[in-house]
């Protein structure tokens, strides 16, 4: 609940992201809308549609192999990443989806997540440069620039092709 995230965690101070490029940066649309509002019943009715359903009644999905759907979110010890972790707890609760948290000093999940030992971790950047954003999925930059290793050949492909637009 990236809304409930700015009035409470970062008190007021944020505006919510639309894309990966931030607008002061070159290459971010300005007026474009967020694609995933936060919309709970959509959450859960997406989730039932493709097999994660409570089917031991425990309030909590199940794969749909019938083993228990857990969420492990890494997180540092620090009064910050506590109020995350009860926002993504809370926001996740409403779907259905059981999380537990792995706690460790900031520099020890960055080489996990370096290492792809890690299934999920929050992590910002900054910068001037539309490429540094779109780094973070593009697929050469697996374990690197990309901590989630994401992978799409038509997206690399259109990265490539960006890169020999003018900037404005």
């Amino acid at each position: 609940n990236a809304e409930e995230e700015i009035r409470i965690i970062r008190q007021g101070q944020g505006m919510l992201a639309t894309q990966p490029i931030p607008p002061d940066v070159v290459g971010h649309v300005p007026g474009r809308k967020p694609q995933t509002p936060y919309d709970p019943a959509l959450g859960r009715a997406l989730l039932d549609r493709f097999g994660y359903k409570d089917r031991d009644g425990n309030g909590y999905r199940e794969l749909p192999d019938g083993r228990p759907l857990v969420l492990r979110i890494a997180s540092a010890p620090d009064q910050t990443s506590r109020l995350y972790d009860e926002l993504w707890q809370r926001s996740l609760q409403t779907v259905g989806i059981k999380v537990e948290f792995f706690k460790q000093k900031w520099p020890d999940l960055f080489k996990a997540a370096h290492a792809g030992k890690l299934q999920f971790w929050e992590l910002g950047m900054g910068g001037g440069v539309a490429d540094n954003y779109m780094q973070a999925f593009y697929g050469p930059s697996a374990g690197a620039a990309n901590l989630a290793r994401f992978r799409n050949a038509d997206f690399d492909a259109l990265l490539l092709q960006s890169r020999h637009v003018v900037d404005p």
